[in-house]
């Protein structure tokens, strides 16, 4: 029996759609869409499958669902821990930023109050590390600049994470975001380095045919 003709025209529709999916997780963005559409076919399989007979049909759309769990899925994983990387590196910058800028407060205030046979040392070690002579205003101005901007980039990546995985962004790991210092991000950051580096390799074994697609 053939299959029905509006199962042919979704079937279609579908494959340009899970295409286009495709693209869009080679470029990284459209993420949100680009899951949304993969959920879809998993819906349009388990609606259509148990009823057709056709064997190519069938083989067509097992091939299609294969694909999907086997590359775009964990695709869309590594995806997600790229930019988790991305949000933890943001943090840590930015608190570096900010211990640097608290260590420039204490500076300014060391030269205030040091006695003047110690201020040539001073300046030396200020120069020496900053690369450029000490004046407060610029020493001051200069570290609450860059802590602000270490600040607005980690907000905007902490946010694009959010629009695109709403769902992972749970309470577990906002918890564990508002907990975070410099070390833990960067324990973090390790933590999600290890598991992208396995499951890229896992992709790379699959593509060769070395195991199987089984996840």
């Amino acid at each position: 029996m053939n299959p029905p003709g509006e199962f042919l025209e979704q079937y279609w529709q579908m494959r340009e759609r899970m295409q286009w999916a495709e693209f869009a997780l080679e470029r990284g963005n459209d993420v949100a869409q680009a899951r949304s559409i993969v959920d879809e076919f998993h819906s349009f399989y388990d609606r259509w499958r148990p009823g057709l007979q056709e064997a190519a049909i069938c083989a067509a759309l097992d091939e299609v669902r294969e694909h999907i769990d086997t590359a775009l899925r964990p695709g869309l994983e590594a995806l997600f821990l790229e930019r988790l990387g991305q949000v933890l590196e943001a943090y840590n910058d930015w608190w570096m930023s900010e211990k640097s800028f608290q260590l420039s407060i204490a500076f300014i205030s060391l030269m205030k109050h040091a006695p003047p046979q110690l201020r040539p040392e001073l300046e030396r070690i200020h120069r020496q590390y900053m690369e450029k002579e000490f004046d407060p205003e610029t020493h001051y101005r200069d570290s609450e600049r860059d802590a602000i901007e270490e600040e607005a980039k980690f907000r905007n990546a902490l946010a694009g994470l959010e629009a695109d995985w709403p769902d992972r962004m749970d309470a577990a790991t906002r918890e564990r975001l508002n907990k975070l210092d410099g070390a833990d991000a960067r324990a973090w950051q390790a933590e999600v380095q290890q598991k992208l580096a396995t499951l890229m390799a896992r992709l790379k074994a699959i593509r060769t045919g070395r195991v199987s697609g089984a996840w």
